[in-house]
C-alpha cells in the first residue's frame, strides 16, 4: 500500500476509534507504532508452481498459468494492504 493510502487509514481510524482531540504527541506515537505493526507482518506465500513442460497438453498449460496468475494477484493484494511478502 502506497504510503498516503496507509496514512489515511490510519487517520481513518483515529478518528473512528475516539483518539481524535488527544495531544499531538499520542497520534505521533501511535503513528509509529501503526507504522512498525506494518513492516512487522510479513506473508510467506508458497512458491509458484512449475509446469512439467515434457508432454504437456494445452490444458495443462493453461491450468499452470492461471495458476501463476492467482499467485501473482494473490501476491499483489497482500502488497497493496502494505505488508510484505516472501
Amino acid at each position: 500500500m502506497e504510503q498516503d493510502k496507509v496514512r489515511a487509514e490510519f487517520e481513518a481510524w483515529w478518528i473512528d476509534s475516539k483518539h481524535d482531540g488527544e495531544p499531538d504527541f499520542i497520534k505521533r506515537a501511535m503513528w509509529a507504532g501503526w507504522q512498525a505493526s506494518r513492516a512487522a507482518m510479513v506473508v510467506e506465500l508458497p512458491p509458484c508452481p512449475q509446469p512439467e513442460l515434457e508432454g504437456a497438453e494445452e490444458e495443462d498449460m493453461e491450468a499452470f498459468y492461471a495458476l501463476s496468475g492467482l499467485h501473482h494477484a494473490f501476491r499483489a493484494a497482500i502488497e497493496a494492504a502494505g505488508i510484505r511478502t516472501k
